[in-house]
């Protein structure tokens, strides 16, 4: 009797470390497959940033564990018109659970218990986790940190890129049929965001060729915004001392001015002679907005290290081949993706970019013509460390989003010895910058960014968007926003981050 009980326990206890051995191995199988629940979820987010549903996957080769996945997609939604019924914000699911522009991804493991004809599940464990909603830097037609100025008949128009195309995009059509978005407040035009602009009729605004800065805009009077105008309150600050008797005036102008003046002299002198307070109707369509506070961007990284950058290329030749009928035919030198030193594009010349990722130390000059290949699918992506000099014509009949420029800021003031200054009087590290100036009569279609970009138009056209320090616009320049850029993710990511994944216990 001793001996059976002893053989009991010793039984008991042996079962029971055999599930706790076998429910632990299964719940650590299912981290692995409740993680790539998420990471499907993710995949559709990306593929397509409104979806919201419920979808299940199996786990090859485990044909007792599946995993179902609940997104809730609360990204982007717009309120109610005034007067309606419904308060609660046009959103589908409560603010406390889930913020806006963010999706709750909920990932299950289920398993099978029995035979499989009998499909017995429970749940074993799963995981949770929060997608925020990060499309782009190209939401606007030009950003900036520290100003935007635009003289001399200089504008923002905003265009639908799928349709704007060939003849149109050649003369800069203003027609809504060929493309070109109306401004809210036009005659026919509707002011409902997010709606698709129907050509051949005045009916909806797709989108508005926005501007933003965090400091100052200027617009000089013949110049004008279609859209809104985002920036800070200008007022010019007064201050009295008694002892001494001194006052003292400080105009919001001069601080950008200071800072600009030892990169780009010549735009911190045109700052002076333009009405800091844009007019309703004569510089911009949309309203004025109150900036947000955000951190700065972080400085572009390139995908090669500078010690690599060593080709310098100025002859592009076309090159002769034969057609399938043995006729001659001459086509356009392709460049593979890597690092280089430097590359000019002589006038009359053309230049093929495939696909890929380029780093330029120095200077990049495009007096020809810049092409992407179309043959291979794929973003080209161009880091340039310097200055990028547009006198002809880059990507112009492409999509924006098919040729993005960062500048990584790596030049840097110089002392009357042509040193580069890297600390200030008080020791203090310099940050580096970047120029990009598009020449007169200049085409690029593509987007560029750099954290301390001072981008430079002089009777040009820019074919999609540009972010950086400072945007300056004249003698008739227009930025031609492409709308579909505000959902185009850049660099290859997704728009959607991962963040906040904790796992759950399951029943």
């Amino acid at each position: 009797m001793l001996l059976a009980i002893v053989t009991a326990v010793v039984a008991n206890n042996t079962l029971q470390n055999y599930k706790t051995t076998n429910w632990a191995s299964g719940a650590g199988t299912s981290r692995y497959i409740a993680y790539a629940g998420i990471q499907h979820a993710m995949i559709k987010l990306r593929n397509d940033p409104t979806y919201n549903g419920t979808f299940e996957g199996l786990v090859p080769g485990r044909e007792e564990f599946k995993y179902r996945v609940t997104v809730k997609n609360q990204r982007d939604l717009l309120p109610p018109p005034k007067g309606s019924r419904d308060q609660s914000g046009g959103l589908p699911f409560n603010l406390a659970e889930i913020p806006v522009n963010c999706a709750k991804i909920e990932s299950k493991v289920l398993v099978n218990d029995g035979k499989l004809d009998t499909k017995v599940e429970r749940t074993l464990s799963g995981m949770i986790g929060t997608a925020m909603f990060k499309p782009t830097n190209f939401r606007n037609a030009a950003s900036a940190r520290s100003t935007i100025l635009m003289t001399d008949d200089s504008k923002t128009r905003a265009y639908d890129f799928w349709v704007y195309k060939d003849i149109a995009r050649e003369s800069a059509s203003t027609n809504s049929w060929d493309g070109y978005i109306v401004p809210p407040g036009a005659p026919g035009s509707s002011a409902t965001p997010g709606a698709s602009s129907t050509p051949g009729g005045y009916t909806m605004v797709k989108g508005t060729a926005d501007v933003t800065t965090s400091q100052l805009v200027q617009i000089g009077d013949t110049s004008k915004v279609e859209g809104d105008v985002t920036m800070p309150a200008q007022t010019t600050s007064t201050t009295t001392s008694t002892f001494p008797d001194t006052t003292t005036t400080v105009n919001p102008i001069l601080g950008v001015q200071n800072t600009l003046a030892g990169i780009f002299p010549e735009l911190a002198q045109a700052m002076t002679n333009v009405n800091s307070q844009p007019t309703k109707d004569v510089n911009y369509t949309g309203t004025i907005k109150t900036p947000v506070s955000t951190a700065s961007a972080p400085v572009a990284a390139p995908p090669y290290d500078r010690s690599e950058a060593k080709l310098e290329l100025s002859d592009f030749p076309s090159q002769e081949r034969k057609d399938q009928y043995g006729y001659k035919t001459w086509d356009s030198q392709t460049l593979a993706p890597q690092a280089y030193k430097s590359i000019t594009v002589p006038s009359g010349q053309t230049l093929k970019l495939a696909p890929g990722r380029y780093y330029i130390s120095d200077d990049f000059k495009v007096d020809g013509e810049i092409v992407v290949d179309g043959s291979s699918r794929g973003d080209v992506i161009v880091y340039v460390a310097k200055s990028m000099v547009v006198n002809g014509r880059v990507n112009f009949q492409g999509d924006p989003a098919t040729m993005q420029v960062y500048f990584t800021d790596e030049d840097r003031k110089k002392d009357g010895s042509g040193e580069e200054i890297l600390t200030d009087k008080k020791g203090a590290k310099l940050a580096g910058f970047s120029t990009l100036t598009l020449g007169p009569n200049s085409k690029s279609t593509m987007v560029a960014q750099g954290t301390n970009l001072v981008a430079s138009m002089d009777k040009a056209r820019l074919l999609g968007s540009v972010s950086g320090d400072a945007v300056w616009l004249k003698n008739g320049s227009a930025i031609e926003y492409d709308t579909n850029l505000a959902d185009r993710q850049m660099a290859g990511a997704s728009p959607w981050k991962l963040q906040g994944v904790y796992e759950t216990v399951g029943k």
